[in-house]
């Protein structure tokens, strides 16, 4: 469809897009059209990559009536003042009075008429100006592509700096700043170290404190600030940090959280919605939203969005053995599969698959364990890697893995999150007594209490969609410290 085709009321529209005058509602109209309209949707792109374009070089004083003459023959293929279309109407309207504005401000430092550059020759710079802007404003609407490594190169060697590093390969595919590396490279404050899916690393800061990357873990090393600073973005770390100096600590942030060490051992996971902290050794500091708290040899948390979790004894737990899982009866059929030399944080792993049946589908598919709970075991947690996602209806954006607590004739929702289908690092999946809902009890009969004594299955279910996962045991938390 030829854009002089437009209703009239959408061509209003896209001249008061144009001026910037356009609210949300009229925004979504006018989208809403274009969407329906592809030939035409493609025509009023490039008007307004060139319209921005211009109003980008038009604010520059240094625009002069000749100048303008230039680009009005450029953009509109006729001299100006001719007869145009709306759109160039609209531009040639925007240049005559961004023009005029500048010819007033800059008259004094007009040069070209004097300097007898022809239009021609100012026309052509004109355009590589254009052709520039509309290429910035087009990178800004399209996603930039990841780079593709396909070969192994030397990084280039640092200077020596006092933040200067070292990076290990350990095994596996390992990056900085995008490039492959093997052996050992020297690296400084703003690189960025990433080991792949199949990839381990080792960095080393100059007074030997070390983090262990482990596989698709995104690691940066830092500008000094009061001690050494690492920045994990997603990912599996173990720290083995050296002793700080008096008045100094090495910190490690993620989304979530800042630990400051002064010097121990312990773990930082990052993962998208949550990052875990877990002290092997010596004490570290956790703050996040203003708040803080102090993990000693044995104890872990989770920081969030919502802040900290509570600390808890590493110790006060235990795990539901992988090989005690059962599919459950009143789903969809699952396929469980032990994954033999793969393990996450020290835990075995598991492969859970479920695909919807051709006939007589439930749309649900779990399994479940028996977990005999004691007294005070009331909190739950297991960690999930997405492979596979697909949401059903296929329009849906997003599945939800469960975990459900059966007592008796009464089903309990412990806890829930939502998984889309690019999401593909590691994910916690938490659920507590304190926190949990009634899902479904036997009809005509009462809810029966959530209780460790009746309680006689606890279920991990997908619902919503099909899903391929690895995940760890169900950790099982003790309220005795």
């Amino acid at each position: 469809m030829p854009p002089d085709a437009m209703p009239p009321e959408i061509e209003m529209l896209w001249e008061e897009f144009l001026s910037g005058k356009l609210d949300a509602a009229e925004s979504s109209t006018l989208l809403a059209w274009l969407e329906r309209h592809p030939q035409c949707l493609a025509q009023k792109r490039r008007e307004a990559a060139l319209s921005a374009a211009l109003g980008y070089l038009l604010g520059s004083p240094a625009a002069s009536s000749r100048l303008v003459e230039s680009v009005q023959s450029r953009i509109d293929g006729t001299p100006a003042g001719k007869k145009s279309g709306r759109f160039k109407k609209s531009v040639l309207a925007q240049i005559d009075r961004r023009s005029h504005k500048h010819q007033r401000r800059s008259r004094k430092q007009n040069r070209f008429s004097r300097d007898g550059i022809s239009p021609l020759g100012i026309a052509a710079a004109v355009a590589v100006l254009l052709l520039g802007a509309i290429l910035i404003f087009s990178a800004r609407q399209a996603p930039i592509p990841q780079p593709t490594v396909t070969k192994t190169e030397p990084v280039k060697q640092a200077s020596p700096q006092r933040d200067q590093a070292t990076v290990t390969v350990l095994t596996g595919e390992v990056t900085v700043d995008g490039t492959r590396v093997s052996g050992k490279v020297a690296v400084q404050a703003g690189s960025q170290i990433r080991a792949e899916a199949s990839g381990r690393a080792r960095l080393t800061l100059e007074d030997n404190s070390a983090f262990e990357l482990a596989e698709s873990t995104t690691l940066t090393l830092q500008e000094p600030r009061n001690g050494p600073r690492v920045l994990l973005t997603s990912g599996i770390i173990g720290v083995n940090a050296s002793p700080q100096p008096a008045g100094t600590n090495l910190q490690i942030e993620t989304s979530h959280a800042t630990v400051n060490v002064i010097g121990t051992q312990f773990t930082v996971h990052a993962a998208k919605t949550q990052s875990w902290v877990g002290v092997e050794h010596g004490k570290v500091m956790v703050s996040a939203d203003g708040k803080q708290a102090s993990l000693t040899a044995g104890e872990e948390l989770v920081a969030s969005g919502s802040g900290l979790s509570e600390v808890r004894k590493s110790g006060a737990s235990r795990l539901i053995a992988l090989n005690q899982a059962k599919v459950e009866v009143f789903t969809d059929p699952v396929t469980l599969e032990p994954l033999a030399g793969k393990s996450f944080r020290g835990m075995p792993l598991q492969r859970f698959a479920y695909k919807r049946p051709a006939k007589d589908a439930l749309g649900y598919g779990g399994a479940f364990w028996t977990p005999a709970l004691s007294p005070g075991e009331e909190s739950f947690e297991i960690w999930i890697r997405p492979l596979r996602i697909e949401p059903i209806p296929r329009d849906f954006n997003l599945l939800k893995l469960c975990l459900m607590l059966n007592c008796g004739e009464t089903q309990y929702l412990l806890g829930e999150i939502e998984v889309r289908p690019e999401d593909n690092e590691w994910m916690r999946l938490e659920g507590s007594f304190d926190k949990a809902t009634v899902n479904w009890t036997r009809p005509g009969a009462a809810p029966e209490p959530l209780k460790t004594t009746t309680a006689n299955e606890i279920a991990l279910r997908v619902i919503m969609g099909e899903a391929v996962f690895e995940h760890s045991p169900i950790r099982v938390f003790s309220k005795k410290r």
